[in-house]
């Protein structure tokens, strides 16, 4: 048996309702379209997006961009970074992070929590906390 071979049952089917066709009908007349307006009369359509006058959706949201006023900004260091400037085992803190080679790699007007993001395979370095705050995030 396949889809295409379901039938409904014997007098299942109901022919489809003409309206229109006088008042004995009990769809004649107004042929369920209610009392004049535009949405009564033949070739009506709403344009898109209409909402009954409403203040659309598309016009009530802001024409682009976005401020989140909860946003946390954070310091992303990436781990590679701090192996290349320290030996293994060392302790990383920002301000003898800001002393080695290579330049700064906190900013120490930054009040911002840390973000320790491992690009790489993970390094022998033990990163200590000043209590600015610290995540590791694994991108």
């Amino acid at each position: 048996m396949h889809l295409g071979d379901l039938r409904p049952p014997r007098r299942a089917k109901h022919a489809p309702k003409r309206v229109g066709r006088g008042p004995g009908s009990g769809h004649g007349v107004r042929a369920g379209r209610g009392n004049k307006g535009a949405k009564s009369r033949a070739g009506f359509k709403h344009k898109r997006g209409f909402e009954g006058g409403q203040m659309p959706l598309h016009r009530r949201l802001p024409k682009r961009g976005f401020h989140n006023p909860f946003r946390r900004a954070v310091a992303v260091v990436n781990l590679d970074v701090l192996a290349a400037r320290f030996e293994p085992g060392a302790e990383v803190t920002p301000p003898a992070s800001n002393r080695r080679r290579g330049g700064q790699v906190f900013d120490k007007s930054q009040k911002v929590p840390v973000r320790i993001a491992l690009r790489k395979a993970p390094v022998a370095v033990r990163v200590a906390s000043d209590g600015r705050g610290l995540e590791v995030a694994l991108d």
